[in-house]
């Protein structure tokens, strides 16, 4: 198997004796090349807490697709990336886990949680993956785990896992500019979709249902419901809200003093497609409508998209005391031609002498 420069390597002998220190039981491995069933490899519940980013790239040539036929990858893209909203919500440790059983093949740690983007690129060039670990499952199989968290690597090289065990926390090492865990399947080296059991752009068409030979466990297959677009995050704030700042887990206000200058409500979602028709909706105590926005997108996929709408407070006054409502609705045409809801989401703030 190809490894990303830095990782470690042990010969096999190490291995052995390493192996019998941290887990003195057989290794079950998968038999005449049979790839294992995976289960999910974080310490989180799908659809709530963490939810996929993106995709493995299925489409042949520049353009990306996922294996539903829809946007959520890019180009070249060879793992599935599961991510959490924002940095606040990483902060409280996200476990990483084995997938399946194997033993540890190698493993790097020390490289810093940071935002790719404020730094050198030169400084993650060949070491994409940042802090992780690569599992040998037997049989030509292996399972890998990047960008995770400086100093959380757990299991030494050479011992045997098991499905579930701890290996780590997700972390914002290496090359990515959000907090994610982005996880890869090989076969003798070559890529491998785990929601499909095919080879990276093997696939000959994409359907929402071509799961007949995914490898992942039955439990993880049933939780991992293909969502074509989905609420990142959302919240009030009383300053415009700035992207970064979001992205920290800022502008989350429950409650602000009914003397703020601007009251703002925000969205940030993945999946935006074109024709989709946005609203945005901030309403009153009493009911009453205080900002609205709608809006059909024209232009192209978008992978995450956020927008916010809201008032100045009113010159000489102070807003009303008590809760304030902020609503997001996006819909989408149908195959019959009928708008249909696909996302919606709600928070409040309350205003007061605070």
């Amino acid at each position: 198997m190809r490894l990303i420069n830095r990782f470690v390597l042990v010969n096999r002998f190490v291995l052995a004796a390493l192996a019998a220190l941290w887990l003195p039981l057989p290794i079950a491995v998968a038999a005449n090349g049979q790839p294992p069933a995976f289960d999910f490899p974080l310490k989180c519940k799908p659809g709530q807490r963490c939810f996929i980013q993106n995709y493995v790239d299925q489409a042949p040539g520049p353009q990306a697709e996922d294996f539903a036929c829809g946007n959520l990858s890019y180009d070249g893209h060879k793992g599935t990336d599961f991510r959490v909203s924002d940095l606040a919500e990483l902060a409280k440790g996200i476990t990483v886990v084995a997938a399946a059983d194997g033993r540890i093949k190698a493993t790097r740690d020390g490289m810093p949680d940071r935002d790719y983007r404020d730094a050198d690129a030169k400084l993650v060039r060949n070491m994409e993956c940042g802090n992780g670990v690569i599992i040998d499952h037997g049989d030509g199989w292996h399972s890998k785990y990047c960008h995770m968290r400086r100093g959380s690597i757990l299991p030494p090289n050479g011992s045997v896992v098991v499905a579930g065990q701890a290996l780590g926390l997700m972390g914002l090492s290496g090359k990515t500019s959000f907090p994610h865990l982005h996880f890869e399947v090989t076969f003798k080296e070559k890529f491998v979709d785990p929601f499909t059991g095919l080879h990276q752009r093997q696939a000959q068409t994409c359907t929402v249902n071509a799961r007949t030979n995914t490898l992942w466990h039955r439990t993880a297959a049933t939780q991992l419901i293909y969502k074509a677009s989905g609420i990142i995050s959302s919240g009030f704030a009383t300053t415009k809200p700035d992207i970064k700042q979001i992205e920290k887990g800022k502008f989350k206000l429950q409650q602000a003093s009914v003397q703020v200058p601007v009251l703002l409500y925000w969205i940030q979602m993945y999946g935006l497609q074109p024709g989709d028709k946005a609203e945005i909706v901030v309403t009153r105590p009493d009911g009453t409508m205080l900002a609205q926005t709608r809006d059909i997108h024209t232009g192209s996929h978008k992978a995450q998209w956020y927008a916010f709408v809201g008032k100045r407070r009113p010159k000489g006054g102070r807003w009303p005391a008590g809760d304030y409502t902020g609503r997001y609705k996006l819909s989408r045409v149908s195959e019959d031609g009928s708008w249909q809801e696909v996302l919606s989401v709600e928070r409040k703030i309350k205003l007061g002498d605070f």
